[in-house]
């Protein structure tokens, strides 16, 4: 790790952007850009886990510039903001189900989901359904609704 001076912090304080001028920057100067920009983890090469989740529960979408994340990272991304879960790769089943159980419309962010995803989407805002793909609505078909109503004057199947 390279030397933390004075001017170092001070510049990092002053802008978190310069995090990316400074080569091997220690987790305490990491963490003073975070807190001053939490898009500055862009320019960090292989910011520690505490660095990652610090950035995203500032700032949820900053999410997009962490490859890979673990499942915390995500759900403390989606927490913060769940419609951050559009910048996640492969989101695990956990951190599915909190955002469509907050915002049941964030589906159409969501890569082949489940059932249990797609019916918790429903139920959470029945507009969900409208991103679903018809390949799965026959998955969900009748055990879903049983010819109830979802929508005034629209049946789910047939």
């Amino acid at each position: 790790m390279g030397k933390v001076t004075n001017d170092k912090i001070k510049k990092v304080r002053e802008n978190g952007w310069y995090i990316q001028f400074i080569r091997n920057p220690s987790e305490a100067l990491m963490s003073i850009a975070i807190t001053e920009s939490p898009d500055s983890i862009q320019f960090i090469c292989y910011p520690p886990e505490s660095i990652k989740n610090k950035a995203v529960k500032i700032n949820g979408n900053s999410i997009r510039h962490i490859s890979s994340p673990s499942e915390t990272v995500q759900l403390n991304a989606v927490q913060q903001n769940p419609a951050s879960i559009q910048y996640i790769n492969s989101p695990t089943k956990k951190v599915q189900l909190y955002c469509v159980s907050k915002i049941g419309t964030l589906i159409r962010f969501i890569k082949n989901p489940s059932v249990l995803i797609e019916k918790e989407a429903i139920k959470q805002n029945s507009s969900a359904i409208f991103y679903i793909k018809k390949s799965s609505m026959k998955r969900l078909g009748k055990r879903l609704t049983k010819g109830k109503r979802l929508t005034k004057g629209k049946r789910l199947t047939k």
